[in-house]
């Protein structure tokens, strides 16, 4: 018996805006696969503060970003960099400080959407940090500009709601700088990256290639990754011998074999 995987892509789009948060941006769509650089690059820079009573002026600040859907999950990855203004320290950014990409759904919902970039931060004018891809749940995958859930001012906002988002399409518009506060700052990040990680490998398969089966109906996954249980899974299987076709969906469902050599796509 022979089988193949088929990798399946989620459409993803994204929605053009230009607001005063992303001067110096151009709105990028996202559609599959998107990856681009955004810039909050105002005349004179912004003011930033880490306290009430006081502000540093930062210039500029750059984040490169990719987004993507894995299994029928959004993949997040980005880094960003800064440059500090006149009198502002180059190390004032600190682990608390991080970015939002500023989005626009492409079917109107009558806000803004912003999803979160955590990575390493550099000193001003030392390039950018480190990351490395994170798979947030869908319902902790859009933050309010502050970078707060954003069930904090759409109460009734559901992980469906971001999915739909996600997948109607939307443009990153801008980047904005953001400052993480308590002692929760690293469990977004672990979290998205330990899902990343098991949606690399989400599976495992009760067959392989040139396997003999006495059954006519077989399991192919033997087992699946936590996060992925709601995930969509569908299978053809075509028989050489009488060259049927048959079509099943959902991972514990059996596939149906003929007599013969069976060849099953994923």
């Amino acid at each position: 018996m022979s089988y193949s995987k088929l990798f399946f892509v989620l459409p993803i789009l994204i929605f053009s805006f230009l607001s005063t948060f992303s001067q110096h941006s151009t709105p990028i769509l996202v559609k599959g696969e998107a990856q681009g650089t955004s810039v909050h690059f105002p005349k004179g820079g912004f003011q930033y503060s880490h306290f009430s009573n006081s502000a540093v002026t930062i210039k500029k600040i750059s984040a490169k970003w990719r987004l993507s859907t894995l299994f029928g999950q959004p993949v997040v990855d980005g880094v960003f960099s800064w440059n500090a203004g006149l009198d502002t320290p180059d190390d004032y950014l600190d682990w608390r400080d991080y970015v939002l990409l500023e989005c626009s759904p492409v079917k109107s919902t009558g806000y803004l959407v912003y999803i979160p970039l955590m990575p390493t931060v550099p000193k001003a004018g030392k390039g950018y940090g480190f990351n490395s891809p994170g798979s947030p749940n869908w319902i902790d995958l859009f933050k309010t500009r502050t970078g707060e859930p954003i069930t904090s001012e759409i109460p009734d906002f559901t992980a469906k709601m971001a999915r739909e988002i996600w997948k109607n399409g939307f443009y990153v518009t801008g980047v904005v700088l953001v400052r993480y506060n308590g002692d929760k700052e690293t469990l977004p990040v672990e979290t998205a990256q330990k899902k990343y990680k098991a949606i690399l490998r989400p599976y495992t398969l009760l067959l392989h290639n040139n396997d003999t089966v006495t059954q006519s109906k077989q399991l192919v996954i033997n087992d699946i990754a936590d996060d992925l249980i709601d995930a969509k899974f569908d299978f053809s299987c075509y028989s050489a011998t009488s060259k049927e076709a048959y079509i099943g969906f959902g991972y514990n469902n059996p596939v149906q074999l003929q007599s013969g050599w069976n060849k099953i796509k994923i």
